[in-house]
């Protein structure tokens, strides 16, 4: 247990409860941990009486698990031969491995859930395309802690309007408890038109990251200009093939939003 940080056992195995209290997921037992004062008791309570919990079939899933997404590796990397052959971890189907996935989301946002009760925040809001599908991420950002909420594609990913990411934003919300009219302050995003919409529409007040960045880079605009017109000499097909064969970057303009 040493090599896991103490408020990752706390949060993972503990429920808090009124009066500096905390519940013991695995045998239920109350322990007294003031805030403040770290995680001593939670993690005394944890090494005297639940040393040795956690079966071979848990520690084996769990490896796996931060193998394969910690290294971004595809979910049948684990039934390929060549995987097996090479690791001493025991074979793990891909459906065991993707419902093991699923029940380890249900805990983490019950946890995330607890640690944004109550608390002022804001959203950080990023939509892309990347081989044809549109992504969208939401992060919650209080004045202590960063969350990843969301990393989804929308339903119908013909519909990238206003209303579409404010239903995603509606499903959000409703998963982790959080009340958009007392604790939602703000979103961060590009200072894009269906951004602008969507503040509009949910009456949230909006950050927009491209007028924070021009007003930051002000001061250099000839600077900027030199470097776009660089890039356009650039961005033909003999010039982008020499850099190529030079194993060189490829020319880069700046995004509009």
């Amino acid at each position: 247990m040493s090599t896991i940080p103490s408020r990752s056992l706390a949060t993972a195995l503990f429920v808090p409860e009124e009066g500096d209290y905390y519940q013991c997921r695995i045998c239920f037992l109350r322990r007294k941990q003031a805030n403040g004062t770290g995680y001593t008791n939670l993690v005394e309570h944890l090494v005297c009486y639940h040393a040795s919990t956690g079966d071979d079939f848990s520690r084996n899933v769990y490896h796996w698990l931060d193998w394969i997404v910690m290294e971004n590796r595809v979910l049948s990397m684990c039934e390929k031969i060549k995987t097996r052959k090479y690791t001493h971890l025991k074979p793990l189907s891909v459906n065991t491995l993707k419902n093991n996935m699923f029940e380890l989301e249900t805990v983490m946002q019950a946890s995330i859930k607890t640690q944004l009760e109550r608390k002022k925040m804001g959203f950080a809001v990023d939509a892309w395309k990347k081989d044809g599908t549109h992504f969208v991420a939401i992060i919650a950002i209080t004045s202590t802690d960063k969350f990843l909420l969301c990393f989804s594609t929308l339903p119908d990913e013909s519909d990238m309007s206003a209303d579409a990411t404010i239903d995603l934003f509606d499903y959000v919300l409703d998963t982790y408890g959080i009340d958009a009219a007392t604790q939602l302050c703000f979103y961060v995003c590009d200072h894009a038109s269906v951004n602008v919409a969507i503040a509009r529409k949910t009456s949230v007040p909006m950050i927009g990251c491209s007028l924070a960045m021009q007003a930051l880079m002000s001061d250099y605009t000839d600077l900027l200009e030199k470097v776009h017109r660089l890039m356009s000499k650039l961005n033909t097909i003999k010039t982008r093939h020499r850099l190529r064969e030079a194993d060189a970057l490829m020319p880069t303009f700046g995004n509009a939003t």
